[in-house]
């Protein structure tokens, strides 16, 4: 008999075949809006949008005026919500009149396209401001959050040209999220770059759009401007050039061809570094050279060596020399690097083994002095977090700085700690200026945000990051490797690195070492540390993460570093992935002088060590992870330093319902039965909720909520959330759908829900956060508006998949908000105190909740089964129909598959047109067997360019 068709199996295809076209094909930008002031009469009352219809109305008093709009520190122009809705990237354009810094506004923007929240507040934006708190710098930012500074990631300009400058400045922001950068041109010439993580699609909600102004309601921008252009894509810096050559008033990008390429980089890289390659191109039509280093491509004479990454990144492999090619245009160029061990040099080293108020410095010269309550006893210092502390400064900073003419330098330290409170330093080597901190390089054992931290700052740029979890009553070894020529700042806590961020940032040099400080601060404000140091250390150059491991190894009292020949690798992929998932391996090392090393955790770089022997089964993407993407098996072999171990892998799709709550229960029961779990999976009503035999229906006035057993979500590396519901009214701010995790035990902050996920509808969000208390660290999806005040039925999918680095959420079967960058593991959710309909946090509202439906699956339900579970409805559960497994390109031809296994008397049909005009007909290609897959190969010369296939039976 004829099957219905399954959403989930069309939406595969539908989605398997658009990712095809992505790859095969290059989208050319295209000019969406653009507003020529130069060409506007001077009783104009709006902006005209030449290039589209997104006209923009004038606020305040802007004008136009000479054919300059005319933004005073009192106007601004207000464009339609959309204008990069659904762009991947944007370039914007501007070309204009700036005053000197010190007479523009501070936080004055040229744009900022985003919205602003309850709490006027910038929202999920994409902005540049031309006065940075008063610094004569440009800052390109782009933030996926409710509160604008919150993840936030800021391309800040190394000077400021324009400021003062005249009539036909420009500048150009490129916000590039598929090739991760922010570019910041100025008067046509790359001025800074850096790498990103954040999204415009789904990430910023261009609701409130601005120029000359933004949505914190700061100072509004003064300038002069007589262009202003926004593209859907990223112009490449050789078509920024070539728009700036062209000016303001002619529309054009063309810059010739290609005429020659040069490439740069260092002629050495260490071991395991990595050494950034900067490509610059000529073309005919353009005066100056342009960095196209992330559009070249790129490759390594041998690649057991040195690789490199899409993104020109040189990696040392191991020792040797090899020639790095660069590739754009039809043009090459090549520059030859060596490999060579890192160097290293034990400089500073404090044991605390004095019982005097010096601090002996067993290998330099720079004693340092116990302050205050601090003393020494039995090789430690105690700090009581009062008034004591050591000072490592000198007088003689010139020549004996802590870190004096390091080019890179790595600190390690063993400690025990007391209880922190927010800002706690584990030591601060800088200068201090009006009580607060300057030139410097600290580290946070604990701040403000419960996690520990790395930070680098001086006037020359600056970088720095913080990892999850804080040092409060712990003992660790924690080592900071700050490698400045590599781009590289990292933390390992007990040798196994927690964090790191790659990018340009200051020099060791512009670290003005006046002060040198153990469990101090630079801030006067800032309380002092409680704890204990036995050993404390300063290297001149950077210890490997090999290093570093058998430092961790060997403990405070033994200063070998040296880690041996390398013996053997073994690869350690799971025998089993679930469809999606992704995984760094791992690859374990046993060198001369240390056993089961993590070669793939503790890199600072992918190192492409993987091959794989079914490319469309699995893979190792350029994000160095091995991702799980058809169903079926293949063989992975890890390759490094020479050797090589192999692995067969099976990929598979098994989301499990594991409970089950459709709320038929008796009129008048308290018990919400779990009709997939069985009874040790009741869930508790509270406060009187009504069963009406078909739904629960809850009164917020009432506390009504039902509460579901301690550990419903135990070992689970994935969940789905899957409900039907309905909202007789507006719910109030900060209301739950849902909440499972824990709740803090701490009297001075009650019931601070801590390490959780949870559904806030009216915020139509989900988020998971592995910290206490929660808010500090979580990691959300936002964007489905607020779905309260829905009397029908509606569908709520909440799919937490932290090993694919996913978190996504759905209304009604339609993916409505996605986070890419989930590094939460499940393991980290307490699945303590789980409630529906109940926040956990003490002062959040309830709402009037109808229940209908409440499933949890083990696993992840891909985008098919949400819509598959919509077609279905809450009555009816998923079925075993078969999974199309992948769908690849091969020369002319469009190879898919599917599993072998549950697929006994379906056949693949296709059909150039969907709906009520389909016609489906065989596909009359034979199957084949490759592995555990069916496999069909269609041809895609002649016919119909556009084909949809499905399994029917």
């Amino acid at each position: 008999m004829k099957n219905i068709l399954y959403p989930r199996l069309l939406a595969i295809l539908c989605s398997c075949a658009a990712l095809l076209a992505t790859q095969l094909t290059v989208t050319a930008q295209t000019l969406t809006h653009r507003y020529s002031f130069f060409g506007m009469a001077d009783d104009a009352t709006n902006a005209t949008d030449t290039a589209g219809t997104a006209n923009g109305a004038f606020g305040g008093d802007a004008n136009v005026n000479n054919g300059q709009l005319i933004l005073d520190a009192s106007g601004y122009v207000q464009l339609p919500a959309g204008i990069i809705t659904n762009d991947l990237a944007v370039t914007v354009e501007a070309w204009g009149n700036y005053p000197p810094i010190n007479e523009q506004g501070l936080w004055g923007n040229l744009f900022d396209f985003g919205t602003q929240d309850s709490a006027s507040q910038d929202s999920y934006s994409i902005s540049l401001c031309v006065n940075i708190s008063g610094s004569d710098l440009i800052d390109a930012a782009i933030s996926d959050f409710d509160n604008a500074n919150v993840n936030r990631q800021n391309c800040d300009s190394t000077d400021n040209p324009i400021a003062g400058a005249g009539d036909g400045q420009y500048i150009a922001a490129v916000f590039n999220p598929p090739l991760g950068y922010i570019a910041l041109y100025i008067n046509g010439s790359l001025n800074a770059k850096i790498p990103i993580t954040n999204t415009i699609t789904p990430g910023v909600r261009d609701l409130d759009n601005l120029i000359g102004f933004d949505n914190w309601n700061d100072a509004k921008m003064i300038a002069n401007l007589d262009e202003f252009r926004i593209w859907n894509g990223a112009l490449s810096s050789l078509e920024v050039a070539a728009s700036y050559q062209n000016g303001d008033v002619t529309l054009n990008t063309n810059y010739g061809t290609i005429t020659g390429v040069q490439v740069s980089a260092g002629s050495q890289v260490v071991e395991g570094g990595q050494e950034p390659a900067t490509v610059l191109a000529t073309a005919s039509l353009i005066t100056n050279s342009c960095d196209v280093t992330p559009l070249a491509s790129y490759s390594s004479a041998n690649t057991n060596i040195i690789t490199v990454d899409a993104s020109g990144g040189i990696h040392g492999i191991a020792l040797g020399s090899a020639a790095v090619t660069a590739i754009y245009g039809g043009q090459s160029n090549s520059v030859t690097v060596t490999v060579i061990e890192p160097v290293s040099i034990l400089s500073h080293r404090y044991s605390f083994n004095d019982s005097n108020t010096v601090v002996k410095d067993l290998v330099g010269t720079l004693d340092g002095n116990l302050i205050g309550t601090a003393y020494e006893t039995n090789g430690q210092v105690y700090l009581d977090g009062t008034s004591g502390y050591v000072d490592l400064s000198s007088n003689l900073f010139s020549t004996d700085g802590i870190i004096s003419g390091y080019q890179s330098a790595t600190v390690d330290y063993w400690a025990t700690f007391g209880t922190l409170g927010n800002w706690n330093y584990a030591w601060a080597f800088g200068n201090t200026v009006n009580n607060a901190g300057a030139n410097y390089i600290h580290s946070v054992a604990r701040d403000g945000n419960t996690q520990h931290e790395i930070d680098n700052f001086t006037s020359a740029g600056g970088a720095g990051f913080a990892a999850l979890g804080d040092f409060a009553d712990e003992t660790v070894h924690c080592t900071t490797v700050i490698d400045v020529p590599s781009g590289h700042l990292a933390i390992y806590t007990n040798g196994v690195l927690s964090g790191y961020v790659t990018n340009d940032f200051a020099p060791l040099n512009s670290i003005n070492t006046n002060i040198a400080y153990i469990g101090h601060s630079l801030w006067t404000a800032d309380p002092l540390t409680a704890g204990s140091f036995n050993e404390f250390r300063v290297y001149n150059g950077t210890l490997t993460p090999q290093q570093i491991a058998l430092a961790d190894a060997l403990g405070p009292n033994n200063t070998n570093v040296v880690v041996g020949a390398l013996q053997s690798i073994q690869i350690a992929l799971p025998s089993t992935m679930q469809l999606g998932d992704k995984t760094l391996g791992p690859v374990w090392a046993d060198y001369a002088n240390i056993t089961n090393y993590n070669v793939t955790g503790n890199s600072l770089t992918p190192l492409f060590i993987f091959t794989s022997s079914n490319s469309n089964v699995v893979y190792q993407a350029s994000d160095g992870n091995v991702h799980a993407v058809g169903l079926g098996t293949a063989t992975v072999t890890a390759k490094y330093n020479g050797l090589t171990s192999s692995q067969t892998v099976n990929v598979v799709h098994t989301p499990t319902l594991v409970n089950r709550y459709s709320f038929h229960d008796p009129v008048g029961s308290t018990n919400a039965a779990d009709s997939v779990g069985g009874t040790n999976w009741t869930g508790i009503v509270f406060n009187g909720g009504t069963f009406t035999g078909t739904n629960l229906e809850l009164l917020g006035a009432s506390i009504q909520y039902v509460q579901l057993p301690s550990g419903i979500l135990s070992n689970y590396p994935a969940v789905t959330i899957d409900m039907w519901c309905s909202f007789p009214d507006d719910a109030p701010v900060n209301c739950m759908l849902w909440a499972f995790g824990n709740t803090d035990t701490n009297t001075a902050l009650p019931w601070n829900g801590e390490n959780y996920i949870f559904c806030a509808p009216q915020g139509g969000r989900i988020a998971i956060s592995g910290v206490d208390p929660g808010f500090d660290g979580e990691q959300g999806v936002g964007g489905a508006g607020d779905f309260t005040a829905q009397t029908n039925l509606i569908h709520v999918t909440s799919v937490f998949d932290p090993p694919a680095g996913l978190e996504s959420f759905y209304t009604n079967g339609v993916l409505v908000g996605q986070n890419a960058g989930i590094t939460i593991p499940m393991s980290y959710v307490e699945s303590v105190t789980n409630f529906i309909g109940h926040s956990l946090y003490t002062g959040d509202p309830h709402e009037d909740l109808n229940l209908t439906e409440f499933r949890i699956y083990n696993g992840a339900l891909s985008a098919f089964e949400v819509a598959e579970s919509q077609a279905l409805g809450p009555a009816q559960l998923l079925s075993s129909i078969p999974v199309l497994g992948a769908i690849s390109a091969s020369g002319g031809n469009v190879v898919i598959s599917w599993p072998v296994s549950d697929t006994s008397g379906f056949s693949l049909y296709s059909s150039p047109t969907l709906g009520t005009g389909a016609v489906w007909t065989p596909v009359t290609a034979t199957p084949t067997v490759v592995g555990q897959n069916y496999q069909v190969t269609v041809s895609t010369t002649g016919g119909s360019k556009t084909q949809f296939y499905e399994l029917k039976n």
